[in-house]
């Protein structure tokens, strides 16, 4: 099984990368990691899990909680798991660590969108991932009739009749 991670600002749009993993390794089972930066809380109550993360969840709506299971659902056969992760750190051996702690093969980025964090503490983890070591790939989530359409994206654009 292949573990990818997949960086997500909780929008459906960044779910896309998810089906692009699916058709980058087909028939290849899959466990998607999309993992969502946050800022290090050097504070002590941040330093003891007692603030920020509590509210953590808060961060991602109904829309995208049912998005993630209509994908999951759709593809089945090969994405065996797909799990939300939050990662805190701001160092190159805390990166290291966290991609080795959980067996990371391959990194998916979108090359035409960029993250839109939810709340003031996101941050963009894409500089961090792209100079981690482990393989990346680069996706296109648009096709050209879309990029003349601007707009947010719905399920329905995860799910093509």
């Amino acid at each position: 099984m292949k573990n990818i991670l997949i960086p997500t600002d909780f929008s459906i749009k960044s779910l896309k990368l998810v089906k692009a993993a699916v058709e980058r390794f087909p028939g290849e089972p899959l466990q998607v990691i999309l993992v969502h930066a946050l800022k290090p809380d050097n504070s002590i109550s941040g330093l003891l899990m007692l603030n920020k993360r509590l509210a953590v969840h808060q961060l991602y709506t109904q829309e995208f909680t049912e998005a993630c299971e209509v994908l999951q659902n759709k593809y089945a056969s090969v994405l065996k798991k797909v799990r939300i992760e939050f990662y805190y750190g701001g160092t190159k051996s805390y990166l290291k660590h966290f991609l080795e702690a959980r067996n990371i093969d391959a990194i998916l980025l979108a090359k035409d969108y960029t993250l839109q964090p939810p709340s003031k503490a996101g941050r963009d983890l894409y500089p961090e991932l792209r100079n981690s070591g482990c393989p990346v790939f680069e996706e296109s989530l648009q096709t050209a009739a879309q990029r003349t359409l601007a707009g947010e994206a719905s399920l329905s654009e995860l799910l093509p009749a």
